[in-house]
C-alpha cells in the first residue's frame, strides 16, 4: 500500500555551483528559488535544500514507493557533481602551481599537457 508523504534523502552536495552544473550535464531542468534548487522529474517535485551540516537534502511529497526513482536520480545527479567536483580540485591545485611558478624568477613552465586519462601534466625547468 503505497503512502502519500513528506520524502528527505540526504546527498554529499555541498556546492550549489557545482551541482547546478551536474544538473546541466545529466539533462534536469532547475530552477532557482528562496536558496532552494527545485527540479521536476517526471511527476516529482524535488526541492534540493541546505541543510544545517552545509550537504543539500532532497525533499519532497509523494508516495514511499517512489523511492527508488527518486535515489536513482540523485545517483544520476551524483555521478556528474562528482566529476565536476574533482575537475574544480584539479584546476585549482593546478592554478596554485602555476602561480608559484610566476613567483620564482627561477622557475619556467615550460608545456602543459592534458593526459588522456585526464590529468595534468605540467613541464618545469628550474
Amino acid at each position: 500500500m503505497s503512502v502519500y508523504m513528506k520524502l528527505k534523502y540526504k546527498t554529499k552536495f555541498n556546492d550549489k555551483e557545482i551541482l547546478k552544473k551536474a544538473f546541466k550535464k545529466a539533462n534536469v531542468h532547475y530552477l532557482e528559488k528562496d536558496n532552494e534548487l527545485i527540479c521536476d522529474i517526471e511527476c516529482y517535485e524535488l526541492h534540493f535544500i541546505k541543510s544545517k551540516t552545509g550537504e543539500y537534502e532532497i525533499q519532497t511529497r509523494g508516495y514511499n514507493d517512489w523511492k527508488d526513482d527518486i535515489k536513482h536520480f540523485r545517483d544520476k545527479v551524483s555521478e556528474h557533481y562528482n566529476q565536476l567536483a574533482k575537475e574544480k580540485v584539479q584546476k585549482q591545485i593546478c592554478d596554485n602551481i602555476k602561480s608559484q611558478i610566476k613567483k620564482n624568477p627561477s622557475y619556467k613552465l615550460e608545456q602543459e599537457e592534458v593526459l588522456e586519462d585526464n590529468s595534468i601534466l605540467l613541464t618545469i625547468s628550474i
